[in-house]
């Protein structure tokens, strides 16, 4: 049986893993500064002192390349914003580029790097982290959820945790999920089968459709790459038990309305986001090179002056979003990114099946949750950094372990 443990032995240790550690760390602190502006600026700093403590910092070509490409971009965006009477704002710009130059010289760095032994204790520090929020919320929130019924208001239900709302509560979960399978996929110990339960039964009281359909087809896809070994067998069975317990919940209340009350909520969200899609037609025929700078969305919604932009300052779409900030020339610098990550991935197959199993499911996972959701790479807040550090930074740093020339076995392999 795989044992589990942080090791200290070895010299690169210090350096992919302490990064990673300290951008997942930093972000979960992060997340009681209700400030964005506040929680950006301590992260940043997180970022920037990692890099010169452990990661003997120098800006790398290719992050500075990234860097410089996606501030000219956003810049040109606002620009072209002015122009049109917009209000455009170039100060968001300067994060946005600077956690890019941040980002994409730990990733391009091959001196920083990571091992299968520091990919397992980060992922089994992030799966901890996840089982306490999932333990704090459901008792904090237990009479609540107990007490629901369809008289109260469906957006009233916030059941969060820690965390800010129930839908940042729901994509962390998600990731939370991804850890688990993976320690479960390398450890076969029953005990992240219960983790998962556990993060499964809150996903489904976040009531947060585009994180449930998310989680159920990375489990989905994962139990297909998964196929032959053990896993196949006990996920159906999680799935089966899970969906008993939300069917039995709608039979504890006597009846399946607070399952549509709350969960399905049918035409609510689709004619919000149908609402913001129809509105950026004529904005990305205007500017379908440069789009309006970073942040164009919520003066986007002020101009139209529609109902909808007095509940959201996003467009619920990454893919919209992108093209809204930057354009054609952004959704190819992002495009790039992604393609890197995959890359990374399919490069890892043959030294980590495990991990390949995982992350393939978990990039395509977000990659369809982000035709309902918003998440961008360098972008501000808590979701967003944390995201980055594990789609991105992780898959790239390990593989830059694979390319080196260090003669460190895992004790894992």
């Amino acid at each position: 049986m795989t044992e589990i443990g942080l090791n200290f032995k070895h010299k690169h240790f210090k350096s992919g893993f302490l990064i990673v550690l300290f951008f997942i760390i930093a972000a979960q602190l992060c997340v009681f500064i209700e400030s964005v502006p506040k929680l950006e600026y301590i992260y940043t700093a997180f970022l920037f002192f990692s890099l010169v403590f452990w990661g003997n910092f120098k800006p790398m070509k290719k992050g500075l390349v990234y860097a410089m490409s996606v501030f000219m971009i956003l810049v040109l965006g606002t620009c072209f914003s002015l122009l049109y009477g917009l209000e455009g704002n170039l100060l968001l710009a300067f994060p946005v580029a600077i956690n890019c130059l941040l980002y994409m010289s730990i990733a391009c760095n091959a001196s920083i790097y990571l091992d299968k032994d520091n990919v397992i204790s980060l992922f089994k520090i992030f799966t901890y982290i996840g089982v306490i929020a999932c333990i704090y919320n459901l008792i904090v929130n237990r009479s609540d959820i107990l007490g629901l019924n369809v008289g109260i208001n469906e957006y009233m239900a916030n059941f969060c945790s820690y965390y800010s709302g129930r839908n940042t509560f729901a994509n962390f979960l998600l990731m939370f999920v991804v850890s688990a399978s993976y320690l479960y996929s390398v450890t076969r110990k029953k005990v992240y089968i219960a983790y998962i339960f556990l993060m499964l039964i809150n996903l489904f009281f976040t009531f947060s459709r585009t994180s449930i359909i998310s989680v159920l087809l990375f489990l989905a896809l994962f139990l297909i790459l998964d196929s032959g070994r053990k896993l196949k067998r006990i996920i159906p069975v999680l799935t089966i038990i899970t969906l008993l317990v939300y069917l039995g919940y709608g039979l504890f209340m006597q009846n399946f309305d607070i399952i549509d009350h709350f969960l399905i909520r049918e035409g609510s969200g689709e004619q919000t986001r149908l609402s913001l899609w129809s509105i950026t037609g004529d904005y990305f025929l205007k500017s379908p090179f440069f789009g309006y700078g970073a942040g164009s969305a919520t003066f986007i919604l002020k101009e139209e002056e529609s109902h909808v932009s007095e509940l959201v300052n996003s467009f619920h779409n990454t893919y919209i979003e992108i093209a809204m900030w930057g354009g054609i020339a952004l959704i190819i610098v992002y495009s790039k990114v992604y393609l890197k990550i995959y890359r990374s991935i399919k490069y890892l197959k043959k030294k980590d099946t495990c991990f390949y199993n995982v992350y393939i499911p978990f990039l395509i996972a977000i990659l369809a949750f982000s035709f309902s959701e918003t998440f961008m790479f360098f972008a501000m807040g808590v979701r967003p950094h944390t995201l980055t550090a594990l789609l991105m930074v992780v898959p790239l740093l390990y593989s830059h372990e694979s390319n080196s020339n260090s003669v460190y076995k895992s004790s894992y392999e």
